[in-house]
């Protein structure tokens, strides 16, 4: 049985610049669940207007430091 993009949920840390941002923002627009999180949170507001414009995206996010 193959699974649907839609049902699967991926986590992504450092989702708010370089790399990590272009995983979440392909990943969303491919139709997968993203759980996210980054240090910034002004870096976090700028990403979540841009997911705002990707239709049915689901996400869940944090604006955490893992490195303490």
């Amino acid at each position: 049985m193959e699974k649907s993009n839609e049902t699967i949920t991926i986590l992504i840390t450092g989702a708010t610049a370089g790399i990590g941002k272009a995983t979440t923002i392909r990943l969303l627009h491919e139709g997968y669940n993203v759980c996210f999180c980054g240090r910034s949170q002004e870096k976090m507001t700028d990403l979540l207007k841009i997911l705002k414009e990707i239709p049915s995206s689901r996400y869940h996010y944090q604006t955490f430091d893992l490195f303490n």
